[in-house]
C-alpha cells in the first residue's frame, strides 16, 4: 500500500452529498404520500362509509323484522278467531301490547274484503290507535270512509305467500311522528280474506342517524320509495306548506325532486335517487310482466300514482330478499356542494329491498381527507427540520471531529506505528483524503488483530449473560453491560469504578470455597451464589468461573459469565407448591370420599349398638362416646372438602369488627409512610353475610381511598358502630327501621365532581389511568350490599376528599338463633307399615347396617351393591315399590342415572339419594333430580329417620 497524496476535498464533498442525498429521500416521500398513500386512505374512508350505512340498514331490519312478525301473528289470530269478533276485539290489543312491540308501534288493524268476515256488511274493520298516554283505543272511523282502496290495501292481494308489504312513510296526523304500516295478507284454506296491519314508529330513526352520523362527522337521512324524506337533520329544508283548512296543522315531508328544486345543490342526490327506482323497475321487467300488474294497482287505488305503482309491482313480481340482507344496492359517489355543508361531499346510497327506502350517507371531502392532509403536511414539517439539523451537525461535525484533529491523529500515529501493545479499530477509507493517510500508517500494525477484536466486542457486549473479566484479587478489568444491569449499576464504567469482585459476595466465605474449588479443579467451576446488588439487596446468581493462566501456570485472570436466577428459582419454587397443592386438594377430595364411607358404618353400626344396648347405661356412655367421635370425625372431613374447594361458602352470622381489622392489618404494612391510617372500630351485632364478601366491601373502599390520596398522601380513616336507625331516618336511606352496623371510609384525597359522583356504581367505569383498575370494584361492593338489604351513600367535594357510608343490618338475637345449627331432641323412629324400600348401595357395611335399621322401623328392605341389578329389579315391577335410597357414585349405573330411569316408571316414587363426595350436588342440580331429600355421608340415623318422617307424614303404605 502506497502513501496516498494529500487533497483538501472533505470539507467540499461531504456537505454537497448530504444535501442530495435528502433531497433525493424529500422527493421519493412527497411522491408516494400522494400517489399511493393518499388514495388509500380515501378509498378506506368510503368503507367506513359503507360500513355505517349497512351498520344502520341492519338496526332498522331488525325493528321491521319484529313488525313483520307482529303483523303475520294478527292475521292469523284474527282469521282462527272466526267469527267470534268479541274475541278478536279481546285478544289483538293484547298482542300490540308485548313487550317487544309496545315502544316501536302505534297500532294497527285488521281489514276484511267485503262480507268475508260478515256476509251483510262491505266495511267491518277493527282498528287500534294509542292515545297520548300509550293506551290502545278502538277507532271506527275507516268503516264510515272505507278502506279497500287504500295504497296500502290494494297490492296485498297480489302478495305472495309468506311476504309482506309495507307502505309509503307518511306524518301521523294525531302525534306528527312519522310512520309505515306493515301489510300482509288473511287467508282461510287458500281463499283471501283481507288485510291485516301493523303501524310502526318511525321515531327512533332520528336518533339513530345522528348517532351514527356523529362518528362520521357527517349526516344521514332516509327516503321512502317515492323518494319522499322520512328523516332529515334540518327538517325545515324538507317540509312541506302547512295545511290549516281543517283548523289543525298537517305536517308533511316534501320529496327529494322537490328540495332540489329549492336547493339546486341537491340535484345530483336527486337523480341519483330517481336512477335507483328506474334500475329496480328495469331489472324487475326483466323477469316479469311488471306493467301489467302496476296498471291492476292504478286501477284498483286512485292513491297509488304511476311510478309507485311500477315500484310495488317490481317488488310483488321479485323472489323475496328477507330481511338477513342488509342492502340491496349500495353506490358511493362525490357532489361538488352539499346543500348543508355547502362543499365538495362524499355521498353513500343505500336501497333497503323490504321497504325500497333509500339511506343516503354524507361526510365533506375535507373530513375524510383530513387524515391525509395531516399525514403528509406532518412528515414534510419534520423532514424541513430534520435537514437543517443534520446539516448543521454534519458541519459542526465535519469540523471538530475530522479535519481538526485528523493530522493531529496521523502525527502521533505515526510515531507508535511500532509499538504492537497500542491497538484500535482498522480504518477502511479511500486514499487521497486526510482519512486514508491514517489507514495507511494503522492498517500496517492492526489488520492480523482486526476480526478477533471485532468478533470480541461484538459478542461480549452483546452477550445475554453477564460477562466479566477480572484480576486474581478482585479488580475488575472488563465488564459487560448485561453484568452492570444485573448488579443494578447504570454502566459497565461504573461498575469498574465503584466495587470489586469481593464486594459483591453477600457471605465472603462462599468466594473463598468458590476459588479454593477452582484452583483444586484447575477448570471452570459452576455454582449458585447469592450476590447482592448496588442497593444491597441480594441476588441469586448462576455463575461459571474459568481461570485464565499465565506460562508458569498461575492464574492470571477471571472470567465470570452469570445469570440472574433469583426469579426462576421462584417460580419453581411457587410451580411446585401449586403442584403439591393442587395434588392436595385431589388426594383431600378421594379422602374424603372413602373416609365418608368408612364412617357411615362406623355411625351405622355405633347407632344399632345403641338401639340393642337397652338399659345398659355403662355402655350407652360408651357408644355416646362413639357417636360423638363420629361426629368430629365427619366436621373432620367437611373440613378437608372445604380446603380441597368441593363446598360452597355459605352466609352465616358474621363479627363485621373482625373483618374490618383483618383488611386493615393487610393494608398496613402495603400502604406508603405518606398515608396515615386512623380508626375508630367498635363491636356491632353480627350481620348475616359471606365473611368474604364482607372482605372484598372493606378491601375496594380503602383500597379506592387509597388511590385517590397515592400522589399527595394524605389520612384514611375508617370508622365502625352500631345506629339504632329511627323509622324517619330509615325512610330517608330506603331501608327498614331498626339496627344497622354503619362501617365509614373517608379519605382525603382529589374528592369526585358531580359527573363522576353521578357514575361511580356503574360496570367498568373508572377513573384510574391505563391499566390502573377494570372500574368493577364499586360496582361489585354496590351488588353485595344491596344482596345484604343494606345501602352505600357516599359524599364528595372536589379538593375535599370522599367518605362512603354503608349501611348492613344487624341481626336480632331471635334471628341469629334462627341461623345457627339448632340441637333438637334425638328423632322419632318412623313406623315402616310394611312399605316397600330399595336400598342400593356398593359398601356391604352400609348396606347391612340401614337393611337392619329399617327393618326394625317395620319397612321391607331390599339392598343392592349396584345400580344396574337394582334398575332390573325395580322394572319387574315399578309400582311395588314406595321409596328409593341410592349411592350417588357406584360401578356401572351411577345413582343418578338410576334416580332418572326409576322416575321415568314411577313418577310418583320417593327418591332419597346420599353421597360422600360429588362436586356436581349443587343446589341447582339436585332441584333437575326432582328428589325428595338428599343426605350427606355419613348418615345418621336421625338425619335419615327426620327425612323419612317428612315424605312419609301424608302418605299410607297402599300410597
Amino acid at each position: 500500500m502506497q502513501e496516498p497524496k494529500f487533497r483538501h476535498n472533505i470539507q467540499i464533498f461531504m456537505p454537497i452529498s448530504f444535501v442530495l442525498l435528502l433531497a433525493a429521500v424529500i422527493v421519493v416521500v412527497v411522491y408516494t404520500i400522494n400517489a399511493i398513500v393518499k388514495p388509500i386512505l380515501l378509498k378506506e374512508r368510503m368503507y367506513t362509509l359503507q360500513e355505517t350505512g349497512e351498520s344502520v340498514t341492519t338496526r332498522i331490519n331488525s325493528m321491521l323484522g319484529q313488525t313483520e312478525t307482529a303483523a303475520s301473528i294478527v292475521g292469523y289470530t284474527a282469521v282462527s278467531l272466526l267469527p267470534n269478533f268479541q274475541a278478536i276485539k279481546d285478544t289483538i290489543p293484547n298482542l300490540f301490547d308485548m313487550d317487544c312491540l309496545r315502544s316501536i308501534t302505534a297500532g294497527g288493524g285488521i281489514w276484511p274484503e267485503p262480507k268475508k268476515f260478515d256476509p251483510l256488511r262491505e266495511k267491518f274493520s277493527f282498528f287500534w290507535g294509542r292515545d297520548k298516554n300509550g293506551t290502545l283505543v278502538l277507532h271506527d272511523e275507516y268503516n264510515l270512509s272505507g278502506y279497500h282502496s287504500k295504497e296500502w290495501y290494494v297490492p296485498v292481494k297480489y302478495l305472495p305467500k309468506n311476504r309482506v308489504f309495507w307502505s309509503r312513510a307518511y306524518i301521523d296526523p294525531f302525534t306528527h311522528e312519522p310512520m309505515v304500516t306493515c301489510s300482509t295478507r288473511m287467508e282461510r284454506k287458500g281463499e283471501f280474506m283481507g288485510v291485516a296491519t301493523v303501524d310502526l314508529r318511525l321515531a327512533g330513526l332520528r336518533k339513530l342517524f345522528s348517532e351514527a352520523a356523529m362518528e362520521i362527522s357527517g349526516y344521514i337521512f332516509a327516503v321512502d320509495r317515492n323518494n319522499e324524506f322520512i328523516v332529515f337533520p334540518k327538517e325545515k329544508y324538507v317540509l312541506a306548506e302547512n295545511n290549516q283548512s281543517d283548523g289543525k296543522e298537517a305536517r308533511k315531508f316534501i320529496s327529494a325532486e322537490e328540495l332540489a328544486k329549492r336547493h339546486p345543490e341537491f340535484a345530483v342526490i336527486a337523480q341519483r335517487l330517481e336512477e335507483i327506482d328506474q334500475r329496480i323497475i328495469e331489472s324487475a321487467r326483466k323477469k316479469g310482466n311488471v306493467d301489467e300488474l302496476a296498471q291492476k294497482l292504478r286501477k284498483e287505488s286512485p292513491e297509488i300514482g304511476p311510478k309507485e305503482a311500477l315500484l310495488i309491482a317490481a317488488y310483488l313480481t321479485q323472489p323475496a330478499p328477507g330481511l338477513s340482507v342488509k342492502v340491496d344496492q349500495a353506490e358511493s359517489f362525490s357532489i361538488d356542494k352539499d346543500v348543508i355543508f355547502h362543499e365538495p361531499s362524499m355521498v353513500s346510497i343505500f336501497v333497503l329491498p323490504e321497504t325500497n327506502w333509500k339511506l343516503v350517507v354524507t361526510v365533506p371531502k375535507r373530513v375524510a381527507a383530513a387524515p391525509v392532509s395531516e399525514i403528509t403536511n406532518r412528515i414534510v414539517l419534520y423532514l424541513a427540520i430534520l435537514i437543517v439539523l443534520i446539516l448543521f451537525l454534519a458541519g459542526l461535525s465535519l469540523y471538530h471531529h475530522i479535519l481538526r484533529p485528523l493530522r493531529h491523529i496521523t502525527n502521533q500515529l505515526k510515531k507508535i506505528e511500532k509499538d504492537s501493545d497500542n491497538l484500535s479499530l482498522e480504518l477502511d477509507i479511500p486514499v487521497n483524503n486526510e482519512l486514508g493517510e491514517l489507514a495507511y500508517y494503522f492498517n500496517q500494525r492492526t489488520r492480523e488483530l482486526r476480526n478477533s477484536e471485532e468478533k470480541y466486542r461484538t459478542i461480549f457486549n452483546g452477550a445475554s449473560e453477564g460477562i466479566s473479566l477480572s484480576s486474581a484479587n478482585g479488580d475488575f478489568i472488563a465488564v459487560n453491560p448485561r453484568f452492570a444491569q444485573i448488579f443494578g449499576y447504570d454502566s459497565p464504567e461504573e461498575v469498574m469504578k465503584s466495587i470489586k469482585t469481593p464486594d459483591l459476595y453477600v457471605d465472603l466465605e462462599d468466594r473463598k470455597r468458590i476459588l479454593s474449588k477452582l484452583r483444586k479443579s484447575g477448570a471452570t467451576v459452576h455454582e449458585e451464589v447469592w450476590l447482592k446488588k448496588k442497593d444491597g439487596s441480594p441476588v441469586l446468581i448462576s455463575l461459571n468461573l474459568a481461570p485464565v493462566k499465565s506460562e508458569d501456570g498461575q492464574i492470571k485472570y477471571l472470567i465470570a459469565m452469570i445469570q440472574d436466577v433469583t426469579r426462576t428459582r421462584e417460580l419453581e419454587k411457587e410451580l411446585r407448591h401449586a403442584q403439591k397443592m393442587e395434588a392436595i386438594g385431589t388426594l383431600a377430595g378421594g379422602i374424603a370420599h372413602d373416609f365418608n364411607n368408612i364412617l357411615a358404618a362406623i355411625s351405622g353400626y355405633n347407632e344399632l349398638a345403641q338401639l340393642k344396648a337397652g338399659e345398659n347405661e355403662q355402655l350407652q356412655t360408651y357408644l355416646s362416646q362413639i357417636e360423638l367421635a363420629c361426629k368430629r370425625a365427619k366436621e373432620l372431613v367437611r373440613q378437608i372438602l372445604k380446603f380441597s374447594r368441593i363446598t360452597d361458602t355459605r352466609r352465616g352470622p358474621q363479627n363485621l369488627a373482625k373483618v374490618v381489622d383483618e383488611v386493615l392489618r393487610l393494608l398496613r404494612s402495603s400502604l406508603p409512610a405518606t398515608i396515615k391510617i386512623e380508626t375508630d372500630i367498635q363491636e356491632t351485632g353480627p350481620v348475616f353475610a359471606d365473611a368474604s364478601d364482607l372482605h372484598q366491601i372493606v378491601m375496594n373502599l380503602c383500597t379506592n381511598a387509597y388511590q385517590a390520596m397515592k400522589k399527595q398522601g394524605g389520612t384514611l380513616k375508617v370508622r365502625l358502630r352500631e345506629e339504632e336507625l329511627s323509622e324517619e331516618k330509615a325512610k330517608d336511606l330506603g331501608l327498614k327501621p331498626g339496627k344497622y352496623a354503619v362501617l365509614q371510609v373517608a379519605d382525603t384525597g382529589s374528592g369526585m365532581d358531580e359527573t363522576t359522583l353521578s357514575k361511580i356504581f356503574e360496570p367498568y367505569f373508572t377513573t384510574k389511568e391505563k391499566e390502573g383498575g377494570t372500574g368493577l370494584g364499586l360496582a361489585v361492593v354496590h351488588g353485595i350490599v344491596k344482596g345484604l338489604n343494606g345501602v352505600i351513600k357516599v359524599e364528595s367535594r372536589q379538593g375535599k376528599g370522599s367518605v362512603f357510608t354503608i349501611y348492613i343490618p344487624v341481626m336480632s338475637r331471635d334471628e341469629n338463633h334462627k341461623k345457627l345449627p339448632s340441637q333438637g331432641p334425638k328423632q322419632e323412629i318412623v313406623r315402616g307399615e310394611g312399605r316397600k324400600v330399595m336400598f342400593v348401595d356398593d359398601e356391604e357395611m352400609i348396606c347391612n347396617i340401614f337393611k337392619t335399621l329399617l327393618q326394625e322401623a317395620g319397612f321391607v328392605v331390599s339392598v343392592f351393591a349396584d345400580g344396574q341389578s337394582a334398575l332390573d329389579a325395580f322394572r319387574k315391577d315399578p309400582k311395588g315399590w314406595h321409596l328409593l335410597i341410592t349411592d350417588m357414585t357406584m360401578p356401572g349405573i351411577s345413582g343418578v342415572d338410576l334416580i332418572r330411569e326409576a322416575k321415568k316408571l314411577n313418577p310418583d316414587l320417593a327418591v332419597i339419594l346420599c353421597s360422600g363426595f360429588n362436586e356436581i350436588l349443587t343446589e341447582e342440580y339436585l332441584a333437575n333430580l326432582k328428589i325428595d331429600a338428599f343426605l350427606s355421608k355419613p348418615i345418621s340415623s336421625d338425619d335419615l329417620f327426620r327425612e323419612l318422617a317428612r315424605i312419609f307424614s301424608k302418605t299410607n303404605p297402599e300410597s
